[in-house]
């Protein structure tokens, strides 16, 4: 759930929960083996995002991600989502990382094919989370 702005948050936009979401990280193995390792998106917003995973990630590791937004009304996907580490926390069997997105060093995420199919995904997360909240006003 995403709450109002601590003290010491830096982030410059909201982020929105994401629920009925299938991500995966690409894992490179030797020199051209590769496989797709399921994580957890926590949280998604223009900027970044926040997985939990498995694999432990080192900041600045460059991190590319497949995403498929699931939601009653169909689904949104997107391939090669690359972002950079910015920190990388151990919470249990877990590896909570904070990616931010590498708009400048990735030519195909400077499409604005790729960033509108990105900005829909986040519009309709956020349609998501604010009819969430009247609900619960409602419900008090």
């Amino acid at each position: 759930m995403v709450s109002g702005k601590s003290r010491d948050e830096r982030r410059r936009m909201r982020r929105y929960p994401v629920v009925k979401v299938v991500t995966e990280l690409l894992l490179r193995k030797g020199l051209f083996g590769s496989d797709w390792l399921p994580v957890r998106a926590v949280d998604l917003s223009a900027e970044g995002m926040a997985i939990d995973s498995e694999a432990e990630l080192q900041p600045g590791q460059l991190a590319t991600l497949r995403m498929v937004v699931e939601m009653d009304m169909g689904h949104f996907e997107i391939d090669k989502l690359v972002g950079h580490v910015l920190h990388s926390t151990r919470q249990g069997s877990t590896w909570r990382c904070g990616l931010q997105f590498d708009y400048a060093g990735q030519k195909h995420m400077q499409d604005e094919v790729f960033r509108s199919r990105l900005q829909r995904i986040i519009d309709l997360l956020e349609r998501t989370h604010a009819l969430a909240d009247r609900i619960q006003k409602q419900q008090r």
